[in-house]
C-alpha cells in the first residue's frame, strides 16, 4: 500500500491549518510547498502548538474509528446486515417449549451464530 503523495499531504495540512487559525482566533503564515513552513508570531507559539495537538488528537481518533468501522462492519451495506425484530421474534418463538419457556439447549444453539 503506497502512503499519500507529499502533495496530498501538504493539500490536506494547509486545510486543517486554516481551520484552526479560523476556529481558535490564531495567526499564522503557511508556505504550501513542501516541507511545510509556518511562521508564527511568538506571543501566540504556545497557542498555536496546543491547537495544533488538539488537532492531531482529533485526526488520530477519526482515523481509528473508521478503521474500526471498515474492520468491525465489513458486511453493514448488505441488506441482511440488519435483521428487523420481527425476524428476532420469529427466531425466539421457534426456539421456545409449548408453554413459552425458552430451553436452555435451544438457546445455546443460538448464541452459537451470535459473534458477541
Amino acid at each position: 500500500m503506497k502512503p499519500p503523495s507529499q502533495a496530498a499531504i501538504t493539500k490536506a495540512l494547509g486545510i486543517l491549518l486554516d481551520s484552526i487559525q479560523e476556529e481558535n482566533g490564531l495567526s499564522f503564515t503557511l508556505s504550501c510547498t513542501y516541507p511545510l513552513n509556518i511562521i508564527i508570531p511568538l506571543d501566540q507559539r504556545g497557542s498555536n502548538v496546543d491547537a495544533l495537538r488538539v488537532a492531531k488528537s482529533s485526526l488520530e481518533k477519526e482515523a481509528n474509528d473508521l478503521i474500526f468501522r471498515i474492520q468491525v462492519r465489513p458486511n453493514a451495506a448488505t441488506p441482511t446486515y440488519r435483521i428487523p425484530p420481527e425476524v428476532f421474534e420469529m427466531i425466539f418463538k421457534m426456539t421456545s417449549g409449548s408453554d413459552g419457556d425458552t430451553k436452555p439447549q435451544n438457546l445455546q444453539k443460538l448464541m452459537g451464530v451470535c459473534r458477541h
